[in-house]
């Protein structure tokens, strides 16, 4: 029974160990020289001509300059340039420089992995991919990653810090991708697309600061998935209401505050449809509250 039990702490101590191990080439079935390279000293690329998919698994994948020269040995020998899917595989913390060469290299999907700790320069490097999701373990990014990339959209995570190696400080992202890149501050760049994270959900403002989408949750914003169904209640520093707003950031509702206290509340066409605080109302104001849009009201005299 004893020696069950240390076997089995055995396993539990080595299995987080194997995770970023990367398997070299030659020791996998199928391996060759036109499918399988080495992409660091703890880093194998692996291209299955099945799925159509290139892996990379292991630490970290290598700067590809001074090691290859300019081509990436994958870009190079790979069949196709328009792969399925790229998969950084979990266990990978580092990526850097993964497709350096004279060609770009399309993907309908690329996987980063919540093991991913730092993006380095020049990583997506000439490619192309419709959505590019960095998870939020990523600590930083060096501004340079989407240096001539064809990422149509990309999220920035709020904690993630951009920098450059020989700039003190933070500095702005460069670089940018032709696409669009979502930001919690001007730390993107001017061209950016503010969000904020407000409880669950991800609100996302366009150029003049207007809401323009509310998601549920980080997985449904960073894969342009569906935007919230019911309403979100818009709040000052103060805790005050300013608005409401569907998932599509159409104005639902707005807060008007007035210096005795009392809150008017209007629908998105300007109706007033509700006050607040308010114990005596003129006529104009009681006219607007009557139900069913009836223009009758009854005065009471006291």
């Amino acid at each position: 029974m004893k020696k069950m039990l240390c076997l089995s702490f055995l396993l539990l101590m080595v299995k987080p160990v194997l995770a970023g191990i990367a398997t070299p080439c030659g020791q996998e079935n199928g391996d060759t020289d036109s499918n399988c390279w080495s992409c660091g000293s703890d880093c194998t690329a692996r291209y299955d001509s099945a799925s159509n998919t290139l892996t990379f698994s292991g630490k970290k994948t290598e700067a590809i300059y001074g090691n290859y020269g300019y081509q990436s040995p994958w870009l190079r020998d790979m069949p196709t340039k328009n792969l399925s899917k790229i998969v950084f595989a979990e266990g990978m913390e580092s990526i850097a420089d993964s497709f350096s060469g004279y060609t770009g290299l399309s993907a309908g999907e690329v996987s980063l992995p919540n093991s991913l700790k730092e993006i380095n320069g020049g990583a997506f490097y000439r490619l192309s991919t419709p959505n590019l999701v960095i998870p939020e373990t990523v600590e930083k990014i060096t501004g340079n990653i989407f240096y001539s990339s064809g990422v149509k959209r990309v999220v920035i995570p709020e904690n993630t810090r951009i920098y450059y190696p020989w700039v003190q400080g933070d500095v702005e992202l460069t670089y940018w991708p032709s696409g669009t890149v979502y930001c919690t501050s001007s730390k993107c760049g001017s061209n950016a697309l503010i969000y904020e994270k407000d409880g669950d959900n991800y609100v996302v403002y366009d150029k003049d600061g207007n809401i323009t989408q509310i998601f549920g949750s980080f997985e449904n914003f960073t894969a342009n998935g569906d935007v919230i169904s019911g309403s979100y209640t818009k709040k000052d520093e103060n805790g005050k209401i300013l608005g409401k707003y569907n998932g599509n950031g159409e104005l639902l509702e707005r807060y008007s505050y007035a210096s005795d206290g009392s809150v008017a509340i209007y629908d998105k066409d300007g109706k007033l449809i509700g006050l607040q605080g308010k114990r005596i109302l003129n006529v104009d104001e009681a006219s607007a509250l009557v139900k069913d849009n009836k223009n009758t009201f009854k005065l009471r005299y006291r």
